[in-house]
């Protein structure tokens, strides 16, 4: 290595730069500020939050990286704007970095006996009970809400025993099912008096 006497070359001295350094350093606090615990705390400089801004298409993802990323998902029922994961690899392996949704902010607007969750890849789940009045076995129907775009399974059963020796429930059907709703059919015998509930549960496409 051979000495050169123009390296480095002039800067200004440190009398200069020392304000603009305290400035810049003093500013780390405003940082910390802003969605992190501040600092000087046992937990400092944790996050409060995490912020993320909309895409507009999946993120390009290189090697054996993961993304987290929000974006506008057209639906049956409206568009929202939900959390999508990408990730190196989700068998089978040609479904490599495919983008799965991992939200549903549509909630239901029928209520009370009615409510949602939902599963990662765009589906809803629907889950709630009827209750069918004294008298005669009668069909009772269910509106879903929010409206999907296709129904994939709807299952009911129903919570009276007809034979306490053999725990024999109440036969149940569901029937007339479309994205609209469906009907819960109670058959065999008469629900007395006293009424029977019915719980469904019903998983559909978003």
């Amino acid at each position: 290595m051979i000495f050169d006497p123009t390296k480095p070359t002039d800067l200004p001295p440190p009398s200069v730069s020392v304000d603009t350094i305290r400035t810049n350093f003093s500013s780390y606090a405003d940082v910390f500020d802003n969605n992190h615990i501040a600092l000087n705390l046992s937990n400092e400089g944790k996050h409060n939050q995490v912020i993320l801004q909309q895409q507009f298409g999946n993120p390009v993802v290189n090697g054996n990286f993961a993304d987290l990323f929000s974006k506008i998902i057209s639906a049956q029922s409206g568009n929202s704007q939900e959390l999508h994961a990408m990730i190196p690899r989700f068998l089978p392996n040609d479904f490599a970095y495919q983008p799965q949704q991992l939200t549903f902010n549509i909630v239901n607007t029928v209520g009370p006996n009615q409510y949602q969750s939902f599963i990662a890849g765009g589906y809803i789940v629907y889950f709630g009970k009827v209750t069918q009045g004294p008298g005669s076995a009668v069909s009772l129907s269910v509106a879903l809400s929010p409206t999907p775009s296709q129904v994939v399974c709807v299952i009911a059963n129903s919570t009276t025993v007809i034979n306490s020796s053999t725990f024999f429930y109440q036969p149940v059907a569901v029937n007339n099912v479309s994205t609209a709703g469906f009907n819960v059919n109670p058959s065999g015998s008469n629900p007395g008096p006293g009424g029977q509930d019915f719980y469904w549960i019903c998983i559909a496409k978003q």
